[in-house]
């Protein structure tokens, strides 16, 4: 019964800390306009997700191992099945999510392989060919990325355009771009999708600027994406892939403006996210012991 208690406990917080946190950042994204959260978006896109894992795993379980008293007879209310069934429900959800989006991505790259006709070495990467009467270069994969590409789009664009591309899709797999995609499938939420658009928006810029290096290897990538547009594949992709043209037309001009545009060299910003995690790292090591007593406490309340 104790196990029972503690399984209910723990998914029940997860699933309103979950819940809470997915309308506090829905409505953040309402107040704040998404360009101010540029810097830090996959991380506020995601936060929900990391929130809820922290409290469960960092709080609510050791509170519950270490102060629940060893009795069976303890009432579970109603609200901590309610709230332990919606949590089991979303995780059972999102894992069913990842692995439709998982086992997708490994047909279609199984099959594009098996029907690839050959190898090529492009900017010093093993591209895989594959016949197709439309222009597409894609890289699809988790932990072995593949960059694939068309015949056509080998056939339409010309050695620096190719580099440029294949450089474009190697900064995804270097990004682990599409394992960040599985993350936001298993934490779908209904009110996310803009913020998901918006951070694929991100994704391919920061794309961008991995593979213009210089002013010359930016009218290359800027050529290819007009060119690839043009002539774009209506082949259906996987979830689990990120091509070099995706996204409306209106996201294309603003990406391909950008390449134009921007000087060279280019200045990144790096903000390391721990930067920002470590004062409250410390300050709640600092006060772990009392706020493991409060978790316990409010685990009794969802309890009852």
């Amino acid at each position: 019964m104790i196990v029972l208690r503690g399984l209910v406990v723990s998914l029940g917080v997860f699933a309103i800390a979950y819940l809470g946190a997915s309308l506090a950042v829905a409505a953040l994204c309402r107040i704040l306009t998404l360009e101010r959260l540029r810097p830090l978006l996959y991380a506020f896109r995601t936060a929900p997700l990391w929130i809820a894992t922290l409290l469960v795993g960092g709080f609510t379980i050791p509170a519950f191992l270490s102060l629940e008293p060893r009795t069976d007879h303890e009432f579970i209310g109603w609200f901590a099945w309610m709230a332990a069934a919606f949590g089991t429900a979303m995780l059972a959800s999102g894992s069913v999510r990842s692995l439709r989006a998982c086992l997708a991505t490994w047909r279609f790259q199984r099959g594009l392989l098996r029907n690839g006709r050959q190898e090529r070495i492009i900017a010093g990467q093993r591209v895989h060919e594959f016949p197709d009467p439309g222009a597409l270069m894609l890289v699809t994969g988790l932990w072995r990325p593949a960059v694939l590409i068309s015949t056509a789009a080998l056939e339409l664009l010309d050695e620096g355009e190719l580099e440029a591309a294949v450089r474009h899709e190697l900064a995804h797999a270097d990004h682990v771009d599409n394992l960040k995609k599985l993350v936001l499938r298993f934490c779908a939420f209904p009110f996310f999708r803009a913020l998901d658009a918006r951070w694929l928006e991100e994704a391919e810029m920061a794309a961008d600027d991995s593979a213009a290096r210089d002013q010359s290897t930016a009218l290359d990538l800027a050529s290819a994406l007009l060119k690839m547009a043009r002539h774009r594949s209506s082949i259906g992709l996987p979830e689990l892939s990120l091509t070099l043209v995706s996204g409306p037309g209106v996201a294309l001009d603003a990406r391909v403006n950008r390449l134009l545009s921007a000087p060279f060299p280019r200045a990144r910003t790096h903000r390391p996210v721990w930067l920002a995690v470590l004062p409250l790292a410390v300050l709640l090591l600092a006060h772990y012991g009392w706020l493991l007593a409060r978790a316990h406490q409010l685990s009794e309340l969802l309890i009852r």
